[in-house]
């Protein structure tokens, strides 16, 4: 029973998930308002140049179903290198 009342304090201390979705849609707004980049609305849209240093792939606009992925390069590399990938 000890457990439970612990989880059960744990949880009391940690912020409400509405909190943190309100502070992460504060802090987003802020920073896209500071670098004055339009939101895309649609998939036809050009990749700003400030993310092109983390920009990996982009399909392009004229693809129906654009895929875009960003991540560091070397990450990538690391797990092009590495046969058996850990997820959570």
């Amino acid at each position: 029973m000890q457990q439970n009342s612990e989880s059960t304090a744990t949880q009391l201390a940690l912020p409400m998930n509405s909190y943190l979705v309100r502070t992460a849609n504060r802090y987003r707004k802020k920073h896209t308002n500071e670098a004055n980049e339009p939101t895309a609305t649609t998939r036809h849209f050009e990749i700003p140049e400030t993310f092109t240093d983390i920009l990996l792939f982009d399909s392009g606009q004229q693809d129906p179903e654009k895929v875009i992925n960003f991540g560091r390069r070397d990450m990538s590399l690391l797990l092009e290198t590495n046969h058996r990938w850990l997820a959570d």
